[in-house]
């Protein structure tokens, strides 16, 4: 928590944390730090309320982590797979003030193997909320997929830190 509250203070860009975030405390003392948005994952499946309390008290500043195998939410790291479907939770919430979704392909991450643009267009057309596609980006030309199909924003990972795109490429989407 330091190190990413030490990162808010001194980088001009907006950050967003998660991880193991589950009282509307550590929302409030991040966001204080200077994190600009929050993301709750397992916590917000466990007690939707506390989701739906923190969108209340935060308004533009949550993000829901909606990760899925085989579009089932997986929580706890992806260790529990549930049987609720990511896009029937997200139509639940649709109208709770979350700032963005994150939905993460969890057979996709980390491969390099190209994202699911299936799952996240049809994510995408069943919601208002942003959509943040995040799993499998395997090279500029996903970026490209998403930006034609009007997706939010992209979380890249392994991509740019095994050079498949370099950052240079990256930056005219900033």
């Amino acid at each position: 928590r330091e190190l990413i509250c030490s990162i808010a203070r001194n980088v001009a860009v907006p950050i967003q944390t998660g991880g193991g975030i589950r009282s509307i405390d550590k929302i409030e003392a991040m966001l204080e730090s200077g994190v600009s948005r929050v993301i709750l994952g397992t916590a917000a499946f466990e007690n939707p309320d506390f989701l739906k309390d923190a969108c209340t008290r935060f308004p533009g500043a949550i993000a829901l982590s909606v990760d899925v195998k085989d579009g089932y939410i997986a929580t706890h790291g992806w260790r529990t797979i549930t049987d609720i479907k990511g896009v029937d939770f997200i139509a639940q919430v649709e109208d709770w003030g979350i700032a963005a979704i994150i939905y993460t392909d969890t057979s996709k991450d980390g491969t390099l193997e190209g994202i699911n643009i299936d799952s996240i267009l049809e994510v995408q057309r069943r919601t208002s909320i942003p959509v943040i596609a995040s799993g499998g980006i395997a090279g500029i030309e996903d970026i490209q997929r998403l930006i034609e199909n009007n997706v939010y924003g992209a979380i890249v990972g392994l991509a740019l830190y095994s050079g498949a795109i370099p950052i240079e490429q990256l930056e005219k989407y900033f």
